[in-house]
């Protein structure tokens, strides 16, 4: 029912990380309303996915092929190919300081910032 794209885990944290593939139109340079709608709105069902799956894991740490019980975090995010716009402050498109939304290569540094 549920699948995980891709997780990291550091010590008692899992961070859960959704990919997405979402084409760059040539009129997405030029800031076209309706391919920034698309996108923003593309990119907002991938975290709905993203913290959707990361809650599912919270109220369910024990599966038939996983187990994540002495995971006491879990953090959620959408992993693009391209650095993004993040359209707002709250809460569902950031984590802390970090965009809930981020590029790969922002992705790939995450593991270095947790550790201790």
């Amino acid at each position: 029912m549920r699948e995980l794209d891709a997780g990291v885990r550091i010590g008692n944290k899992l961070i859960v990380m959704e990919c997405v593939s979402v084409e760059r139109p040539l009129d997405y340079e030029i800031a076209n309303p309706k391919t920034i709608e698309y996108r923003q709105q593309r990119l907002d069902e991938k975290v709905t996915q993203a913290l959707s799956l990361a809650e599912f894991i919270r109220s369910n740490p024990t599966g038939r092929n996983y187990a994540f019980n002495d995971v006491e975090e879990v953090e959620a995010y959408v992993v693009s190919p391209f650095y993004e716009w993040i359209w707002d402050r709250s809460g569902r498109l950031w984590e802390g300081s970090r965009p809930r939304i981020m590029a790969a290569q922002e992705a790939f540094a995450l593991p270095p910032i947790y550790r201790t």
